[in-house]
């Protein structure tokens, strides 16, 4: 996590950006489906109807900072890993990286990048993958006095 925002309602959730760099770089790419957030609310029964929603942006930098031909859109667990308009993704010159904000549910998610030209599908499928991924989970209090949950707390580990 980069910062949460909790004066927003809904909170308003910054990922860490992920770097794409293709085959023959040094660095292995952050490309094979991080978990994003995990439940971790106790004194909710089943926190996939009774939790609360955030905005979570997602930004992909690419290779050099430059925009890579055709669109890229963000496919995961949260939308059958089909890539909807609603997560194409939007190229922000001035932070070098595409960028999109989804509206999730407290969970546990898997996503990666889709991208509409084959040339730069092609590369990505043969990336070498990540051997380490970073583990986001929200905190919640059941706020019996408001009728609602709150966030108290955000935490991000690396496991590898």
């Amino acid at each position: 996590l980069e910062r949460v925002d909790q004066l927003e309602i809904p909170y308003r959730v910054i990922l860490e950006p992920d770097y794409f760099r293709f085959p023959g770089t040094a660095i292995a790419p952050l490309q094979n489906g991080q978990t994003v957030v995990r439940g971790a609310v106790n004194s909710v029964s089943e926190p996939s109807t009774a939790a609360e929603y955030a905005w979570v942006r997602f930004s992909l930098v690419p290779d050099n900072e430059l925009p890579v031909a055709g669109r890229v859109a963000l496919v995961g667990s949260f939308n059958n890993w089909v890539p909807g308009e609603s997560h194409v993704m939007n190229w922000v010159p001035e932070a070098g990286r595409y960028e999109v904000d989804v509206l999730l549910k407290q969970g546990r998610y898997e996503y990666r990048y889709a991208f509409s030209d084959p040339a730069t599908a092609r590369a990505s499928r043969g990336a070498s993958p990540r051997f380490d991924n970073t583990i986001s989970a929200f905190v919640y209090y059941d706020d019996i006095r408001v009728g609602t949950d709150r966030l108290i707390s955000a935490v991000s580990v690396v496991a590898r």
